[in-house]
Parts: structure tokens; C-alpha cells; sequence
């Protein structure tokens, strides 16, 4: 997981268990911060990231999309390991 800021003003947290299970790792950026320290590691970084995408490399195409009225069900769905990839709510 990459947590990048908390618009919201919530801080996200990451249950250690969860971390555990998946042998997953966090890493959190001050994204405001590292531009601000290192601008041009930042623009280089974002070259790469966008090269990437047009090579077909990246797919930050969500796998699932749902309506917003769908969201308890598909919460259910994600509790029960129904649902593999991104998944989005949708109004309208």
C-alpha cells in the first residue's frame, strides 16, 4: 500500500494483521514535502510513471465498477474476498 496524504483529515491506518496476512508492506509519502525537498526526483519519477502508462505497463483501469446504491453489497463482497482488482462506486 501507498498512502499518499489524507485530504480528509483523517489519517489512514493500517491494521498489522492485515499487513501480515498479505506479507504486504506500507509506505507513506508527504508528497507536498518531497516536492518541495527534491522537485526534480519528483518530475522524473512522474516522466517514468506516465512512459510507463503509455506502454501499457500501468492499468489504473478499475476491474469492478458499481453504483453508488450498491456500495453495502459490495462492501459485503470485498469482507468475503469475492471481488479481485479495483473496485469503484459510480454516481449516476
Amino acid at each position: 500500500m501507498l498512502v499518499i496524504g489524507f485530504a480528509a483529515g483523517r489519517i489512514p491506518e493500517a491494521p498489522a494483521w492485515r499487513l501480515l496476512l498479505k506479507s504486504a508492506a506500507v509506505v507513506g509519502v508527504d508528497w507536498g514535502g518531497y516536492l518541495r525537498r527534491e522537485p526534480e526526483t519528483v518530475r522524473a519519477a512522474t516522466r517514468e510513471a506516465l512512459r510507463m502508462y503509455a506502454k501499457g505497463a500501468l492499468d489504473p483501469t478499475p476491474s469492478h465498477a458499481f453504483g453508488l446504491e450498491e456500495a453495502a453489497r459490495v462492501l459485503e463482497a470485498q469482507a468475503a474476498r469475492e471481488l479481485r482488482g479495483k473496485a469503484v462506486l459510480t454516481i449516476g
